[in-house]
């Protein structure tokens, strides 16, 4: 990706002080994070903003005199010829990185893992409210992982050679095997070199994993407590750990290229896969202890084997290219539908789910709103982006509804 000018991008002047670029990053990424935004091409906004935030902070690194060894030479990238830096045998592996003024400058391994994994995960520590431990000590975790996992590296033996002392073995502690799994958790538990211990793991009953640098979830067996995982717009394609996780009742596998689910049944309750790019539904009816099912924005023609999922209380399943609602009348325990954002014309099965209280029809092209009052145990429908002429033409029986104790709303917040 080429960036011409990244204090263009992060809407900031070349003089911005430190701390005013990371407040326009900041302020950038919370409006084009790619689950949070509702651009169409955020993912390669928030790309792009992540290396201009990384490509300013290397420059005020460069100034700093104890950070230049390990600092690109911006200023030659920036009249359009080339630095580069190099440390120990990250010379044999160099990178070109596209520089402020059109030119380019090489960097190695650890640069180039340093420049992709920072901004990825400073934002999902945002997200976590972690952002001030994570900006605080990013660089330290990274290094720590790095030299450990590169032993042979030159640049960790001269840091042993001019810290001589023998580091402390941990017999109890644990050794991950993927960095960008172990800088989350280090984040997570906020321990920066310290020794991460499986009783710690052990406690662990919630983990948000979701960031696009991670491609390796092998980590997830040293926490088999987790209950919610999150592993949205992650790269992962080997699911069986999550296979493995006894306790798990909740999955968030959103805008994923993940293969799920499987075809053996799951101990979830509930499923989030919207806007998955490979979305595949033929085993889904295995997982029949399902409560919750988010399959939105999936481009979903019919329910399927949805319907087969009849312990389901929530079906969300928003922006799809559903027209009718066939087998619905199966789930019977359901309480809570979003169909909105669809072409379906006729909703008359709906009168068919005893239990339904919850209903957003909003976007959808229904052309008879009747079955509505049907619903005895209805008390919340969402016709809020509903046209002005369908709202006032059914007014009667929005009126209707209301007189039964139903909430009708009809303006949107």
């Amino acid at each position: 990706m080429y960036i011409n000018d990244p204090y263009v991008v992060l809407s900031v002047l070349p003089d911005a002080d430190e701390k005013t670029v990371q407040k326009a990053y900041r302020t950038l990424m919370k409006k084009y994070h790619p689950d949070i935004s509702t651009e169409i091409n955020s993912t390669e906004i928030a790309k792009k903003i992540n290396l201009a935030y990384e490509m300013v902070l290397k420059k005020f690194r460069h100034r700093d005199a104890s950070d230049a060894q390990d600092a690109p030479d911006m200023e030659g990238a920036e009249s359009g010829g080339e630095a580069s830096f190099e440390t120990g045998q990250e010379a044999m592996h160099t990178f070109s990185v596209p520089g402020m003024g059109g030119g380019y400058f090489s960097i190695g391994e650890f640069q180039l893992l340093h420049l992709s994994y920072r901004g990825p995960i400073l934002s999902l520590a945002e997200r976590m409210g972690k952002g001030d431990f994570a900006e605080q000590h990013f660089d330290e975790i990274f290094t720590h992982i790095y030299d450990r996992l590169h032993p042979k590296k030159k640049r960790i033996k001269a840091a042993r050679q001019a810290k001589p002392d023998a580091p402390v073995v941990w017999t109890d502690a644990v050794t991950f095997a993927d960095m960008c799994f172990e800088i989350i958790l280090r984040i997570v538990l906020g321990k920066v070199t310290e020794p991460i211990r499986q009783q710690e793991l052990n406690r662990i009953t919630e983990l948000d994993l979701s960031c696009p640098m991670l491609s390796d979830i092998e980590d997830l067996k040293y926490i088999p407590n987790i209950r919610v995982l999150d592993v949205s717009f992650t790269g992962i394609e080997d699911t069986n750990p999550i296979e493995q996780l006894k306790h798990l009742d909740t999955l968030l596998l959103s805008k994923s290229d993940i293969p799920y689910p499987p075809s053996a049944p799951l101990r979830v309750k509930e499923l989030y896969m919207s806007y998955c790019s490979d979305l595949q539904l033929e085993h889904i009816g295995l997982q029949t202890q399902l409560e919750l099912l988010d399959v939105s924005g999936n481009d979903l023609t019919d329910l399927g084997p949805i319907v087969q999922l009849t312990a389901l209380t929530d079906l969300i399943i928003y922006n799809n290219s559903l027209t009718r609602l066939d087998g619905i009348g199966r789930l019977q325990q359901l309480k809570r539908l979003d169909i909105s954002l669809n072409p379906i014309t006729n909703i008359s099965e709906l009168a068919q789910l005893p239990d339904l209280a919850y209903i957003n029809l909003n976007w959808t092209r229904v052309e008879d709103y009747s079955p509505l009052l049907q619903m005895n145990t209805l008390r919340f429908v969402d016709v809020s982006y509903v046209s002005d002429s369908v709202l006032q033409r059914y007014e009667s029986l929005w009126q209707e509804l209301e007189g039964k104790g139903v909430t009708v709303k009809k303006i949107p917040d």
